[in-house]
């Protein structure tokens, strides 16, 4: 390979032939292939969606006596009032499930993004004449 004067003062040489090309389509290929992932990785979150809201907190009626119903020291009667007594479950909240999914959508926009300013990156260098 000949180089120029211009190539020699500067001290770069031109790279010629298909090389630029071939790095061009392994860059292109690499933005797609993020690209798919992220993809894969929507998917994944979409499936996992049904999982996460079953484990919000929510109130769970338990039925219980009322203790004014009936004195202490004698045992609970047939006839004692029976009132149902809602108690929290242990839980994530709604708030929580839903920021942890913003979070998560965020992330895969921003990948998503990354991936298609490579692939781009790639077609651009493809183009380039060498």
């Amino acid at each position: 390979m000949t180089s120029t004067s211009n190539e020699q003062e500067s001290g770069h040489q031109a790279i010629t032939g298909d090389t630029p090309r071939l790095v061009g389509l392994l860059v292109f290929f690499g933005g797609i292939a993020m690209i798919v992932m992220v993809f894969l990785w929507a998917y994944a979150l979409y499936n996992s969606v049904g999982d996460e809201l079953n484990q919000i907190a929510i109130s769970q009626a338990i039925p219980t006596t009322h203790p004014a119903a009936g004195d202490s020291e004698r045992p609970p009667s047939a006839t004692t009032e029976e009132v149902t007594v809602a108690t929290p479950r242990s839980g994530t909240s709604l708030v929580g499930v839903a920021t942890v999914f913003a979070l998560k959508l965020l992330f895969l926009a921003l990948m998503a993004w990354a991936g298609a300013l490579v692939a781009s990156k790639g077609v651009a260098m493809t183009r380039q004449s060498p």
